[in-house]
């Protein structure tokens, strides 16, 4: 399975393509035991330490990717709703 480098936000159902950009945002693993682990991102890449974490996430595990906050092409601030990923 390959990774992404990043996160990013993709705007649907407008008019014209706008394009914006992820500042940071916070992804929790919970493992098949129910242990949480959260890695927040100061930025729209995947830290050395997240990586290492997603290339050992199994089949049945929840991924939340969640207080995502994003820069508006008119350079205003917004918080995005969380996603929630089973990996299957």
């Amino acid at each position: 399975m390959g990774l992404a480098a990043g996160c990013r936000a993709n705007m649907e159902n407008f008019d014209f393509d706008v394009k914006v950009v992820v500042d940071s945002y916070k992804l929790t693993i919970v493992s098949g035991n129910g242990t949480l682990k959260e890695y927040p991102q100061s930025s729209n890449s995947v830290d050395g330490g997240l990586r290492e974490a997603l290339k050992k996430v199994k089949k049945g595990e929840r991924v939340f990717i969640e207080d995502i906050m994003v820069t508006m092409p008119d350079r205003s601030k917004r918080k995005l709703n969380p996603i929630t990923l089973k990996v299957v």
